[in-house]
């Protein structure tokens, strides 16, 4: 696997006592590659030297932010945001020694407005949120994404509760036939609208002298999920493109706990375990069973160690 992420952008921003307003300028390339070779021994179903790779571009030409402060404890956020993406994906395949292939490609722009009420207190925090996502185009389609921020705190302890309503303008399609996961990125329009999630996320924190301990627990519940239909070939087309599923719901669930421990002022020790579990289900799909999707993950366990050698090395 082979990750090229290029990135250039140009930024200008002022302040003073009571407001902040910035403008970037940018734009990324996205570079993703995969060869994979796999045979199917039961004839006729010989397939070999399945190939994918794709390319996404995005560029950000516009991200105007402003920030003015009331008063004492309450700011106000607004923004908007304009992008424009390219995906590319090419498929190439050889069956009975005949190599064939396919090239996706396709755009999409994107233009979000968003603005929010933050309040901040010694022992709170609030922030209501309202963001206006927009797809222009032959297909004009507009959502409304509300959010919201509460937490507590006293004495090093901080409670937190979040909610926030999602749509992901761009579907990630993954066709796993064969075992081999072969994807590509499609836009939203009036055929495939956005995929919507409403999240909930509960926390804990706890900081004292040497470090901090944190515990989150989170649910989401999405809904206009899209999908290859069963049947289909094992990697992706353009034909198969034109009749997806795109009437999946899925549920994502779980917690996260993690540390992190200061051992004098040359060590650092961290550590986190994630449980989860994501599912999808569709009503034309494995018997109208859930299955796994794409990004589940049931465990993860990560552990590290910083060491400062000295004031230049760090190991």
């Amino acid at each position: 696997f082979q990750w090229q992420t290029p990135t250039a952008m140009i930024g200008y921003s002022k302040v003073n006592d009571r407001s902040r307003i910035s403008l970037d300028v940018g734009k990324s390339w996205y570079r993703y590659e995969a060869y994979s070779s796999y045979i199917v021994n039961q004839e006729p179903d010989i397939i070999r030297d399945i190939e994918s790779s794709g390319i996404r571009n995005e560029m950000t030409t516009a991200h105007l932010k402003g920030t003015y402060k009331l008063n004492e404890d309450m700011a106000l956020t607004a923004g908007s945001q304009y992008s424009r993406k390219k995906y590319r994906n090419r498929n190439s395949f050889e069956e009975y020694d005949v190599r064939s292939g396919d090239t996706i490609s396709l755009k999409s722009q994107t233009l979000q407005n968003y603005i929010s009420l933050n309040f901040e207190k010694p022992w709170t925090s609030s922030s209501l949120g309202l963001h206006m996502i927009s797809l222009p185009g032959d297909d004009f389609l507009t959502v409304v994404e509300p959010r919201l921020y509460l937490d507590y705190r006293l004495a090093g302890h901080k409670w937190y509760f979040t909610w926030s309503r999602m749509h992901q303008t761009d579907h990630l399609i993954a066709n796993r036939s064969i075992g081999i996961y072969l994807k590509t990125w499609i836009p939203s329009s009036s055929q495939y609208p956005p995929a919507q999630s409403d999240e909930y996320g509960l926390g804990y924190s706890w900081s004292f002298g040497s470090g901090s301990i944190n515990a989150e627990f989170y649910y989401k519940n999405r809904t206009g999920l899209a999908h290859p239909q069963e049947g289909h070939l094992s990697f992706i087309t353009k034909l198969n493109l034109d009749d997806l599923l795109h009437d999946g719901v899925g549920t994502a669930k779980g917690m996260e706990l993690s540390g992190l421990w200061y051992i004098g002022d040359k060590h650092k020790l961290e550590a986190s375990y994630s449980l989860s579990k994501s599912m999808l289900r569709f009503h034309d799909l494995n018997n109208g069973v859930s299955f796994p999707d794409y990004f589940d993950r049931r465990h993860n366990i990560k552990v590290g160690h910083s060491w400062n050698l000295s004031d230049t090395w760090k190991l």
